[in-house]
């Protein structure tokens, strides 16, 4: 009989065992879920390798891999996927394939989902004081290459309409860091146009540069009194296990393994009547599965 494991992974910062990287694997463990679970980083130690060895020594024979990184198509995904024996290629640089007897299927990418809008809602709320004459600003990494910006931008935006319609803000927004920062931009175009407040929040899940330095020192160039940051990562959070379940149920239903569904799994399918976002890239099912 198979045996169920998840392999979550985010981007890490530095050293495996850095502060917010430990802190990233202590909030996956604290989700407590009824299955083996590991976290692994796709930027840091030996990559996701330490991961699948614990999954290993549980003795887990099916693992359903959920990138939790922010949305994106860029060489660290693909390079993740390479790693993990999902697609063909080898890099010539921080390569480190895993080694496992499990079969891995992959879950989607970090797309729109009801479960996210309910995350970055919470995160507009925590520096809200008076939601009508406010305006919530999603900022996302971006993307450099046309194909892969149209992908990017084109969740963001479902992502924050989700958002938009289940809170009471004057209106949420969305920006992009990179190629061209937006932010600067949208707010002063805000600021001037409506005259209300700004709360700015982020995509990412994990604490980083960007989000300790490089957006605190933008909008440091606007008005103090005219805009609320939080830098909380979308991790942790309740809504987060949510997402996670539903990511899994929807990877092993895909690779039609229904026999592996567990309880908490099954519901969260269920309570989101399988979701499907309109922007969205087709779900790799892997050939040995």
């Amino acid at each position: 009989m198979d045996r169920l494991g998840i392999l979550t992974m985010t981007h890490g910062t530095g050293e495996a065992d850095s502060p917010s990287n430990l802190a990233v694997q202590r909030h996956i463990a604290e989700m407590a879920l009824p299955v083996p679970t590991a976290h692994g980083f796709i930027q840091a130690g030996r990559h996701l390798q330490p991961a699948v060895e614990q999954l290993n020594a549980a003795g887990v024979t099916v693992i359903v891999a959920v990138p939790l990184y922010p949305l994106s198509t860029n060489k660290e995904i693909g390079k993740a996927f390479i790693e993990l024996g999902l697609k063909p290629g080898r890099l010539k640089y921080q390569f480190y394939p895993v080694t496992t007897q499990a079969t891995i299927l992959p879950a989607r990418l970090l797309e729109a989902h009801p479960a996210l809008a309910e995350v970055v809602r919470s995160r507009l709320e925590a520096i809200s004081s008076d939601p009508p004459n406010e305006i919530g600003v999603y900022l996302t990494h971006g993307e450099f290459t046309l194909s892969a910006r149209t992908y990017h931008e084109g969740s963001a935006d479902e992502l924050i309409a989700l958002v938009r319609t289940s809170s009471r803000f004057a209106d949420v927004r969305r920006a992009s860091l990179n190629p061209k920062d937006e932010t600067l931009p949208l707010a002063t175009a805000l600021l001037e146009r409506t005259g209300k407040r700004l709360l700015f929040t982020h995509g990412f899940t994990e604490e980083s540069e960007f989000t300790t330095h490089y957006i605190p020192n933008q909008l440091a160039q606007l008005p103090p009194e005219r805009y609320r940051w939080n830098p909380t990562p979308l991790l942790p959070h309740p809504a987060m296990r949510d997402y996670l379940l539903f990511r899994v149920a929807e990877a092993l239903l895909a690779n039609g393994r229904a026999d592996l569904l567990f309880d908490e799994a099954r519901a969260a399918w269920e309570r989101y009547e399988g979701f499907q976002a309109r922007v969205s890239l087709p779900l790799l099912i892997p050939t040995r599965a």
